[in-house]
């Protein structure tokens, strides 16, 4: 066995994981920002007649 294999100047073989991109994380906060707005209108909306109309049909 060598121990050139894991001398400092060669890179070591494999998967690089690298940080987040950019591009990524604007969308993942997008999403968050997109699903929270939604959820909070959906909560903060009270209930329609129709909506209960089904409800009580669905019941």
């Amino acid at each position: 066995m060598s121990i050139d294999v894991m001398s400092p100047e060669r890179p070591q073989a494999g998967p690089q994981i690298t940080p987040c991109p950019v591009a990524t994380q604007a969308q993942h906060l997008l999403a968050q920002l997109q699903f929270s707005q939604v959820s909070a209108r959906a909560l903060s909306r009270p209930p329609v007649e129709t909506d209960l109309a089904i409800a009580a049909t669905a019941a």
